[in-house]
């Protein structure tokens, strides 16, 4: 003899369609009418927190902006905004600060003390360019050139400041 199906499932002994709403919980413990508000309620709360972000984000632009306009600066003068050029021998591809990469031949707007550091790197990587590249000697790295000739006919010649 053949047990005749469940009510609300089908000769395999599935679910079927008619499955009432007391039979389908969404919720272990919470009825589907609390599970659904608390559902509606989380969605709010997000929607809430996202507007939250972005009008914080807007108003920091904003105040950033304007700071730059007006000239106030934050937190001492190593944090006013100046341009710095990144003029870099050609071994070196960019220079990195904070994790920001600076290309040669750019102009940048940046804080002063990051600006202090790049000026430093820029003048170590000329330095190494000058060193160890080019084979100078460390004392004609830092010699400034003259066109300074001495013979024995006619002496010195050429000298700046000797006629």
């Amino acid at each position: 003899m053949v047990d005749a199906p469940k009510k609300g499932a089908d000769l395999l002994g599935e679910p079927s369609s008619e499955v009432t709403q007391e039979e389908a919980r969404l919720h272990p413990l919470l009825s589907n009418e609390e599970f659904l508000a608390a559902q509606a309620k989380a969605r709010t709360r997000l929607d809430a927190e996202r507007k939250k972000a972005a009008l914080k984000s807007v108003e920091e632009t904003e105040l950033e902006r304007l700071r730059e306009e007006t000239g106030v600066v934050e937190n001492g003068p190593l944090y006013e905004k100046v341009d710095i050029t990144i003029d870099i021998p050609e071994f070196a591809p960019n220079l990195t600060v904070n994790g920001e990469a600076y290309w040669p031949g750019h102009t940048y707007k940046v804080a002063r003390h990051v600006a202090n550091s790049l000026r430093e790197m820029i003048a170590r990587a000329w330095h190494h360019e000058d060193l160890e590249i080019k084979g100078k000697k460390m004392g004609e790295a830092y010699r400034r050139a003259h066109q300074t000739t001495i013979s024995g006919r006619s002496g010195v010649s050429s000298a700046p400041g000797v006629h």
